[in-house]
């Protein structure tokens, strides 16, 4: 069950180093949230594709974010037609905002606030790009407002930072899995968040763990047993081992965002199962 304070964000950021399973969260998440209420799962175009979660209500609805299709509704609402069409149809209009740092993410943001006040979303759940994607985006607006100084470019910029970065309307989710670099990385990401933000992330998700691994104990009665497969030992063995690193790392996260990771464990693969039939067969000779 995801707080109060992330189930009443507007905007939901779900971020975290690549291969963590973020897609897969955030699509639990906007199911979650659309239970209710009519929610937007939004991704970038050019980002592999998000799936709802099976059985999610028909509320929620995917929808890509497409630089060059945003770009296009911004011209036509700013400028006079003529002209819009003009830079539309602009080759060398195209590869200079393509190349221009930071613009990208700032239509990006601009999408999610016209997903919201536009289209009426009660949520827009963003499977937001890799960590260091995601500072760009919310350095962008900043950026973009220094450069221009003044003018409806500036105060565009200013519009949309303010509104990203305001606690209201923006709640952030984490995902890392147990190992020390991405934990590593999760960390860095909060500091620079709340430097940003002056928030931590309301959930961090500790994806993908080791399946739960027997005690000590459980350990040496089952490397005395005879008949017992030398890879299946090995194999669960590996897995205390990796769960002990696992719990180490989570207690940093925990110390540094003061709430326990929810935490989500992988299926065990075929030698643990052995073993873990081994242990059984063990606790039933006992009793």
């Amino acid at each position: 069950m995801a707080p109060p304070t992330l189930l009443t964000s507007p905007l939901v950021l779900v971020t975290g180093k690549g291969g963590v399973g973020r897609s897969t969260v955030a699509s639990a998440v906007a199911a979650q949230l659309a239970r209710g209420s009519r929610v937007a799962l939004a991704h970038p175009v050019d980002a592999p594709p998000v799936h709802p979660t099976p059985g999610a209500p028909r509320t929620l609805e995917v929808r890509p974010i497409d630089r060059d299709a945003s770009l296009d509704l911004y011209l036509s609402d700013n400028l006079p037609g003529p002209l819009a069409a003009a830079l539309k149809a602009s080759r060398a209009f195209r590869l200079i905002t393509a190349a221009t740092p930071g613009l990208a993410e700032l239509i990006a943001i601009g999408e999610l606030k016209r997903l919201l006040e536009e289209e009426g979303f009660d949520h827009v759940v963003y499977d937001a790009p890799a960590t260091g994607h995601l500072l760009a985006l919310l350095d962008a607006p900043g950026r973009f407002e220094r450069a221009a100084a003044a003018g409806p470019i500036a105060r565009r910029a200013h519009e949309f930072g303010t509104w990203i970065a305001d606690p209201a309307v923006t709640g952030m989710v984490l995902v890392t899995t147990g190992d020390a670099l991405a934990v590593g990385e999760a960390l860095d990401l909060i500091d620079a968040l709340e430097a940003r933000l002056r928030k931590v992330p309301e959930v961090v998700v500790a994806n993908r763990l080791a399946p739960p691994a027997p005690s000590p104990g459980e350990l040496e009665a089952l490397a005395g047993v005879e008949g017992v497969p030398p890879a299946a030992v090995a194999a669960i063995e590996r897995l205390a081992a990796r769960a002990r690193s696992e719990r180490a790392q989570l207690g940093k996260l925990t110390r540094r965002v003061g709430t326990q990771p929810v935490q989500s464990h992988e299926q065990p693969d075929a030698p643990v199962v052995a073993a873990t039939q081994a242990l059984a067969t063990i606790a039933e000779r006992v009793r």
